[in-house]
């Protein structure tokens, strides 16, 4: 009797010491899975980190570039307001000039006036 509950034990152990290999067997498979994906996550993770830093230039590269324009553009600016000035000032100057001309015809008209006055009167003498 004792000899078949030793057996019967026996074949228990062995049994469940077979099905603990193939449950280990599992894990062991589930491991390497496991490791296999961290392995590919790590590879993406650090071509996002390298995409992020290639973006990261890119950012830098258009904020200064950025920086450059705005740069151009207050140049621009006090350019085309200085010219603006600039125009303003020559066109107050030509209606100066103008009006100087105006009042200097209006003198010639008044002197060709007087001198034919003159001519007439030393004609008459």
């Amino acid at each position: 009797k004792k000899e078949t509950v030793s057996k019967i034990e026996y074949e228990d152990v062995t049994h469940k010491l077979q099905m603990l290999t193939v449950e280990m067997e599992q894990v062991t498979r589930d491991g390497e899975e496991i490791s296999e994906m961290k392995a590919i996550t790590l590879k993406r993770l650090e071509a996002a980190v390298e995409q992020v830093h290639v973006k990261d230039e890119q950012v830098a590269q258009l904020e200064h570039t950025l920086g450059s324009l705005r740069s151009q553009l207050a140049a621009s600016e006090e350019s085309r307001h200085a010219a603006v000035t600039e125009e303003r000032a020559c066109a107050e100057v030509a209606r100066e000039a103008q009006l100087r001309l105006e009042a200097k015809e209006a003198e010639c008209v008044q002197l060709l006036r007087e001198q034919e006055g003159m001519s007439r009167q030393l004609e008459d003498l």
